[in-house]
């Protein structure tokens, strides 16, 4: 959910770029200089207050080095919340990042069962380790399927393509919000061509949906 705050409250801090925001929304998330820890947080009426925290447990945070070598940079991630921040798309960002959180959570259970396997009953370590390789095989479909439903919400309301030939076609054609119906045409991959034609996507950003349709195949036959 989305917390109004004010412009006026925002600009008291130090390290956000107001002329940049325009009509997207602020993950607040604490900051990391290097040495200390910095944090606002919303208290309702458009407020902010700073507060000392004393470290981060799960979450976000901005920094230009890792606080922890164990803590994880995803690029996507962080374009996400540096360009494509908008309401209606800040929802899709947050399950993509709690779905992340749960493939290191499902991987660190596999570890766990593998250096206990010698405690456990006969049989019940492949069971284990069946159930949690399942349960990841769903998360990575998951986060194909929300990233594709935020680009077809980027790409119909927050897109206008200078080529008119291309803008004609971009507003004809909805973009699928699955990525199967994307990539997939009778389960047959779709070519850089027919996704230009179809959707009146640019080539490169076509190339990049036809790069990724091997590992999604396969994801899909797992």
């Amino acid at each position: 959910m989305v917390t109004p705050v004010s412009r006026e409250e925002l600009q008291q801090i130090p390290h956000l770029n107001m002329k940049a925001l325009r009509d997207r929304a602020i993950n607040l998330m604490p900051l990391w200089d290097g040495e200390k820890w910095h944090s606002w947080v919303p208290v309702g009426n458009g407020k902010v207050i700073r507060m000392q925290i004393a470290g981060v447990s799960e979450g976000d945070y901005l920094a230009k080095a890792a606080q922890l070598d164990s803590d994880l940079f995803i690029t996507f991630v962080d374009l996400m919340w540096q360009r494509a921040s908008w309401p209606e798309i800040v929802p899709l960002i947050t399950e993509i990042e709690d779905d992340f959180r749960n493939m290191g959570t499902s991987l660190a259970k596999l570890k766990h069962i593998f250096q206990t396997r010698s405690l456990l009953p006969q049989g019940a370590p492949r069971t284990f380790a069946n159930t949690e390789l399942e349960y990841l095989i769903i998360l990575c479909r998951t986060v194909f399927d929300l990233l594709q439903e935020m680009m077809s919400r980027i790409w119909q309301s927050r897109v206008f393509l200078l080529d008119p030939v291309a803008e004609r076609r971009r507003k004809a054609a909805k973009l699928p919000d699955t990525f199967s119906k994307m990539c997939l045409r009778d389960n047959s991959p779709r070519s850089v061509e027919e996704m230009e034609q179809k959707f009146g996507l640019p080539r490169s950003m076509a190339e990049r949906y036809v790069q990724a349709i091997p590992f999604f195949v396969e994801l899909r036959e797992l």
